[in-house]
């Protein structure tokens, strides 16, 4: 086992080539009836969280809502707000620059917008397992192209993360699933300020 499988479990797949996961979600499209441009939606894949029973509903609400004409850009602007992945991502940025203050100020954003501790912590301990993932291969002597190629986000995003794997050791990444992990069972505990423990997560993190 490596240090991360003793507190997180790591199940490996095979992941859908970008131009395959197009298609599938064009195809969702258009058992509803609908036709959609590729732009709007590589547009729509990069807004919508990478999970079919969302991207479904969130489809459904943007044929429902362009009946009889084309899907735009700005429907799916108006429609799809901002993912949890989108937020965690940031979330971590503020972590990976050690501004603390700022992250505990958008971990209550999030909360406000989706009062589900467990999603959300559940997300942020992804996101540093996949960070670790990548500084392991990097330094195994993985090539950081096939990392990014793997990845189903925006060519800014992905940079980013990379440059997020950059900025932690395996050590401090292996400590901060473990940080995750001991949250996520703080929080299936009944009587604890679920809001109170995702601070004390962000200020442990330091």
């Amino acid at each position: 086992l490596t240090p991360i499988e003793k507190y997180f479990p790591v199940v490996y797949c095979d992941k859908l080539k970008r131009d395959k996961y197009l298609k599938k979600v064009d195809g969702i499209f258009k058992e509803r009836g609908k036709a959609v441009g590729r732009t709007e939606l590589a547009y729509f894949c990069e807004k919508v969280q990478n999970n079919f029973d969302i991207i479904k509903r969130e489809a459904d609400k943007l044929v429902a809502y362009t009946e009889g004409r084309e899907i735009k850009k700005s429907d799916i602007d108006l429609l799809i707000s901002s993912s949890s992945e989108e937020d965690v991502f940031d979330l971590v940025e503020l972590i990976a620059h050690k501004k603390i203050d700022k992250a505990i100020d958008l971990i209550r954003e999030i909360l406000v917008k989706s009062d589900q501790h467990m999603l959300i912590i559940t997300a942020i301990e992804k996101h540093f397992a996949r960070l670790y993932e990548i500084k392991v291969g990097v330094s195994q002597g993985k090539r950081v192209n096939q990392f990014i190629s793997e990845l189903r986000l925006p060519k800014k995003k992905k940079k980013k993360l990379m440059s997020q794997s950059s900025r932690f050791t395996e050590k401090q990444l292996c400590e901060l699933v473990k940080l995750c992990v001991n949250t996520e069972t703080k929080l299936k505990s009944s009587g604890v300020d679920k809001d109170m423990e995702m601070e004390f997560l962000l200020i442990n993190t330091l």
